[in-house]
């Protein structure tokens, strides 16, 4: 929690310093470049980034709209099935 907490307030820091503004304004291509630059390691704040995309992804599939609307809800247990209908040679997404 220390991890993610921390590393937000060093975001908002980050953009204050580089953009003059915070986070929550900053225009799309602004945050799609500033989050790559850091996971890639090239502004400080590295560590922070992949566990909270990771924590992201795994609440999102674990919420009542993930698990029904995204992907279709099988009350049993096994994996994931997505709700549209995959490519061929796409696969299933599984936890």
């Amino acid at each position: 929690q220390k991890l993610i907490v921390d590393g937000l307030a060093g975001l908002e820091e980050t953009c204050a310093g580089k953009f003059g503004k915070p986070f929550a304004e900053l225009e799309t291509a602004e945050r799609i470049g500033l989050l790559t630059e850091m996971e890639k390691g090239r502004i400080e704040g590295q560590a922070f980034i992949r566990p909270f995309k990771e924590l992201t992804k795994f609440t999102f599939v674990n919420s009542e709209v993930g698990a029904t609307e995204a992907f279709e809800f099988v009350f049993v247990p096994g994996r994931w099935e997505p709700a549209a209908d995959l490519k061929p040679g796409q696969k299933a997404f599984s936890m």
